[in-house]
């Protein structure tokens, strides 16, 4: 005698929810047309509450306000997004690695990372100056035609506060121009007991993403959702 129990009358709900989490955002509007109870589930507050937090944003509850979770993270994606790191690098002078990448940063999809080279990038003709570049750290894992258009800027920061060195740019960030910096950030010659207190090299980044990579320029009047990390005591 065959059974009318379904298959999800018997999969605890969290478990469906939480499979539902790793799908493709996109495949999550193709589940709705499958059956009301698969539309149910993939329009739950739960679910997408895990999606946010799987994404790795970072957000406060009075961010949300009263909008659905679902609402909210369109609205994350719709942000001028600008996220800053600070990366702290010990034993700098001791580094003989031609160059060095921080630990990586994430928010939303994307993932980034700072590329150091301390006696500078001889590929561009450096070897006097300390060169710092920002890289995208997983541009493998996305779409070969993605492009992240946006500002960002790198600081150098010395012991005197008033010696602290600021440097801006813009850049469009693709799989073949997936790195963006500065040969010769100080603009001088480079004396990293300046600028190594205690032997620790100190680097603050900032990129704002202003265009997503479907190419629609995101909302301008909109607040920026803003995320900070903070990498203290950052391993060789």
């Amino acid at each position: 005698m065959e059974s009318n129990i379904s298959l999800m009358e018997v999969i605890p709900r969290e478990i469906v929810l939480h499979v539902f989490s790793f799908l493709p955002r996109s495949s999550l509007s193709q589940i709705c047309c499958v059956s009301k109870s698969f539309n149910d589930l993939a329009e739950t507050d739960q679910l997408w509450k895990q999606i946010i937090e799987q994404d790795d944003w970072k957000w406060n509850e009075a961010d949300r306000s009263k909008m659905k979770y679902k609402d909210f993270y369109k609205q994350l994606l719709t942000f001028p997004i600008t996220c800053t790191w600070e990366v702290k690098m010990p034993k700098f002078s001791q580094i003989t690695a031609k160059r060095v990448y921080s630990r990586i940063f994430k928010f939303g999809k994307y993932k980034w990372r700072i590329l150091v080279f301390p006696k500078g990038n001889e590929i561009q003709g450096g070897g006097k100056e300390i060169s710092i570049y920002i890289d995208v750290a997983n541009a493998e894992d996305l779409d070969p035609k993605f492009e992240i258009q946006g500002k960002f800027s790198i600081t150098l920061v010395h012991q005197e506060p008033i010696c602290t060195i600021k440097r801006e740019s813009q850049h469009a960030f693709t799989i073949t121009e997936r790195d963006r910096g500065f040969r010769e950030i100080t603009a001088r010659q480079w004396d990293s007991k300046k600028y190594c207190k205690e032997d620790v090299l100190h680097v603050i980044c900032v990129v704002t993403i202003t265009k997503a990579e479907n190419n629609k320029e995101v909302k301008k009047t909109r607040r920026t959702a803003v995320l900070i990390y903070k990498d203290k005591n950052y391993p060789i």
